[in-house]
């Protein structure tokens, strides 16, 4: 019996956990986000993606066109750098309310071209030293952070030439605030309310669980 009351009381737990998940008016993303990552933040992390293979393109074809207005021809030869790039950045940063910062390969932090400061991020260095090279992603304060590498291909060569392909080229970091209706809308909702659903069913086996029947059963039997 104690085995019983046992099981219904956790259940009955986890359902009022997903009652207060579902009818919460002011969530938190930061309780759930490492267990769960929504919809909505996925679709901002495609819109960061989006945002730097833009800038890389743009930082590429705006050198490109300095070697050919210098020398006639693309070469790989030293080069002036364009700031057309981190304008960019910088536009899109003032008009969605969104914090751009670029990073080099070693940590450094690039506000502009050929200006190099101290890493302010570690959470940037650690994933330069990490093995996996993977996008990195939190919930903090309010904000959602979206740490970005970017990783050396056959056309990067032309700026990086000291770096192999596949290697870290640079990083890029987002940050933004984060819509709390839009992250507890209907993909939330519904998300719980099947756990809550699911965790009732379940609750109703165990109410018809009578664990000591089969035990009285084989006493029966044995006398």
């Amino acid at each position: 019996m104690k085995l019983k009351i046992f099981f219904i009381s956790l259940i009955s737990l986890f359902i009022l956990l997903c009652f207060s998940q579902i009818f919460n008016i002011y969530p938190s993303a930061e309780n759930v986000f490492v267990y769960y990552k929504s919809g909505y933040f996925k679709e901002l992390d495609t819109q960061f993606n989006v945002i730097a293979d833009t800038f890389i393109e743009m930082k590429m074809m705006t050198k490109a066109e300095i070697l050919k207005e210098n020398t006639g021809s693309v070469s790989s030869h030293e080069y002036t750098e364009s700031v057309y790039s981190w304008i960019l950045l910088d536009d899109i940063s003032k008009k969605y309310g969104i914090e751009i910062k670029v990073y080099d390969r070693n940590g450094n932090y690039v506000p502009i071209p050929d200006v190099k400061l101290k890493n302010d991020n570690p959470e940037v260095q650690k994933l330069i030293n990490s093995v996996n090279f993977n996008p990195v992603s939190m919930v903090k304060g309010g904000y959602y952070k979206y740490i970005l590498p970017v990783k050396t291909e056959q056309k990067c060569l032309i700026c990086h030439k000291n770096t192999s392909l596949n290697q870290i080229a640079g990083v890029l970091t987002f940050s933004r605030k984060y819509n709390t209706y839009i992250y507890y809308g209907s993909e939330r909702i519904i998300l719980f309310s099947i756990l809550a659903f699911s965790a009732f069913i379940m609750l109703f086996f165990v109410i018809r669980w009578d664990p000591e029947k089969n035990i009285k059963e084989l006493f029966d039997k044995t006398e």
